[in-house]
């Protein structure tokens, strides 16, 4: 079955770079829309939920990050890039920490456009991990590379999770509360999900090796 390619929203008031960018995207195949400004942004996004969506950082009346926080209320699930040629670090920070996937500047080559893109059309890594500050870093690495994650505290909420998405992979710590990670991936692959897995162990010698072909090491 071939995988649907995402649909791509690009929202800059520099009519200019959104025409470019919006060649660029194009000539990989993707369908991809333009809005100058966010109120047409809004208007196109509750026509169509886009997977991706390229927005500058400053932008005339409503700025990229009021715009990217109403964006999200429409298209959720979307992975969302933003973009600046100037120098405004602070209204990045703020889409940064409200959920926005990258920053690059408008100069990036097409090549890393079109592999963002990429990436950010593939399924989830889920992170488990009890210890938040592992979890929170493991995935910001991610992201940073521009991959979504999604992340869970206990065995019980990954198995909920993994029941109710498709996750491209999974880094699974083996020390949880309640329920060890091998309960957890034992469970997920009895109910005949099968998620390619890094364990965590913390160099812990008290677990056995797991020797599933979903596992792909350790960590």
């Amino acid at each position: 079955m071939t995988r649907r390619k995402p649909s791509i929203l690009i929202v800059d008031d520099d009519h200019e770079v959104a025409d470019t960018l919006a060649y660029i995207v194009g000539q990989g195949g993707y369908a991809v829309e333009i809005a100058y400004d966010g109120e047409w942004a809004l208007h196109l996004a509750n026509r169509n939920k886009f997977d991706v969506i390229f927005m500058d950082v400053l932008l005339p009346g409503m700025n990229g990050v009021e715009c990217f926080i109403k964006l999200k209320g429409v298209c959720p699930k979307a992975t969302v890039f933003m973009m600046t040629g100037y120098s405004s670090e602070q209204l990045a920070a703020q889409a940064l920490k409200k959920g926005a996937s990258d920053l690059f500047r408008k100069a990036v080559m097409p090549e890393d456009i079109l592999a963002k893109i990429d990436r950010s059309s593939r399924n989830a890594v889920l992170v488990v991990d009890d210890d938040e500050e592992v979890r929170d870093s493991c995935c910001a690495m991610l992201r940073k590379s521009g991959w979504k994650c999604e992340a869970a505290e206990d065995g019980e909420t990954a198995l909920a999770m993994a029941s109710a998405k498709t996750y491209g992979a999974m880094i699974l710590d083996l020390k949880l509360p309640r329920m060890s990670g091998i309960d957890v991936f034992s469970q997920m692959r009895g109910a005949g999900v099968a998620i390619p897995t890094l364990v965590v162990t913390g160099y812990d010698r008290d677990y056995p090796h797991m020797t599933d072909p979903a596992v792909l090491g350790y960590l």
